[in-house]
């Protein structure tokens, strides 16, 4: 489920996952990213799994997709074009998700 751009806000800083599937090109909006408040589920569940590299919702906004990526997948510099370089990636032992 997609979020709106309200809430794409309020959870700028929490991690940034694909709600759907996603072309090579696409400019990253709200729009593209799963609604943080059930990534609890969506682990417990074994469709979600973070990695230590994954970016936040603000950092992923206005960033292009390398490839063509499916749903439920975490956004990383490695899928992204034009994260800045002074962006840094958010370790989990760092950082806690809603």
């Amino acid at each position: 489920m997609s979020i709106t751009a309200e809430t794409a806000q309020e959870h700028a800083k929490d991690l940034a996952v694909l709600c759907c599937r996603a072309e090579a090109g696409t400019v990253i909006t709200p729009e593209n990213l799963e609604d943080p408040a059930i990534f609890l589920d969506l682990e417990e569940s074994g469709l979600l799994e973070f990695s230590e590299d994954v970016l936040t919702i603000e950092q992923v906004l206005g960033t292009t997709l390398k490839k063509t990526t499916d749903a439920l997948i975490p956004l990383t510099k490695e899928l992204l074009e034009g994260v800045s370089e002074g962006m840094k990636e958010v370790h989990l032992n760092e950082k806690k998700r809603s």
